[in-house]
């Protein structure tokens, strides 16, 4: 019997349609892929997860970012080893794998991450927070003018403040940094160790003579500055240094000046120098708890009146 081609394309549309239709009903939610992030800050809580229960953990990073660990989430060794000691302890970068509903499926070390945010500033423990994220005592940047550079004149000129980090994949820590401020204002020269761009304060020794001398001949003037501060940590302590490149804002009205130095080289200090780091690092974290206890009690408060 001799069939129509027309009619059999015909029912194979009309079946077509009828499937398609039924797959966007049965689909009309949508359909969230996995995704990875890597995410650094100061490790203020873990809880590893126990696919033996099953129990879901958590992990948070900062003043308040937390996430959700499936218990069947995959850690790695270096992780599953390092995390639960380090709660409380000190900064890392972590590799995160996230379902669609952003729970996480799986922990590494990164061995790289970058954080970039305003920093504030906790007078009630002397503290710089970076994105809230991040703590850096004023001891440290005291010691340090490569960081001085970046933490407090990023605080004081209410900038974004960008720092790259590396990080040792065994142990979580961090192993280097690499960090970039910028910030424009009137051009103030050094006084008492000090000059000034707009509200930030740039400690001199992290100027050459070129950008002094600028910074006389622009004062009173709008200049930009950019800080670049690099560091390795180790063993053996901390070894930073710091770029400062100022420019008058109208390049047309005067040439601009610029300048560039690096600074902070002496031999790197002794061990017990990282180990007052290692210290240091630890009571930053208590510190940030202290803070994220201060601020949920003056939300209550608030919410109280």
């Amino acid at each position: 019997m001799w069939v129509d081609p027309l009619v059999d394309l015909r029912r194979a549309a009309a079946a077509t349609g009828t499937a398609a239709l039924l797959l966007l009903s049965l689909g009309s939610g949508p359909i969230l892929a996995d995704t990875s992030s890597v995410e650094c800050g100061q490790l203020a809580a873990y809880t590893a997860p126990d696919p033996s229960g099953p129990t879901d953990g958590s992990l948070t990073l900062g003043l308040s970012s937390t996430w959700d660990i499936l218990a069947t989430a995959t850690i790695s060794p270096a992780a599953a080893s390092a995390l639960p000691s380090g709660g409380g302890n000190g900064p890392t970068c972590l590799a995160l794998g996230l379902d669609g509903s952003g729970k996480v499926t799986s922990i590494d070390f990164a061995p790289h991450g970058t954080l970039s945010g305003p920093v504030t500033f906790d007078s009630g423990s002397g503290y710089y927070i970076l994105a809230d994220r991040l703590i850096i005592p004023t001891s440290v940047t005291d010691a340090y003018p490569a960081l001085d550079g970046l933490f407090a004149t990023s605080y004081q000129a209410g900038s974004t403040l960008t720092i790259a980090f590396d990080v040792d994949t065994t142990s979580g820590g961090f192993s280097g940094f690499d960090g970039h401020a910028a910030f424009c204002g009137k051009a103030t020269p050094v006084k008492a160790g000090v000059a000034k761009v707009g509200k930030a304060h740039l400690p001199a020794s992290i100027l050459s003579a070129a950008a002094k001398t600028a910074l006389v001949n622009d004062a009173g003037q709008n200049v930009c500055a950019k800080v670049h501060s690099t560091g390795t940590i180790g063993q053996s302590g901390i070894s930073t240094s710091a770029a400062v490149t100022i420019k008058l804002v109208d390049p047309a009205a005067t040439p601009p000046a610029t300048a560039t130095i690096t600074v902070d080289q002496a031999p790197a200090p002794a061990s017990n120098a990282a180990l007052a780091w290692v210290l240091v690092l630890a009571g930053a974290s208590v510190a940030m708890l202290t803070i994220l206890v201060r601020r949920r009690t003056a939300g209550t408060a608030r919410g109280a009146g």
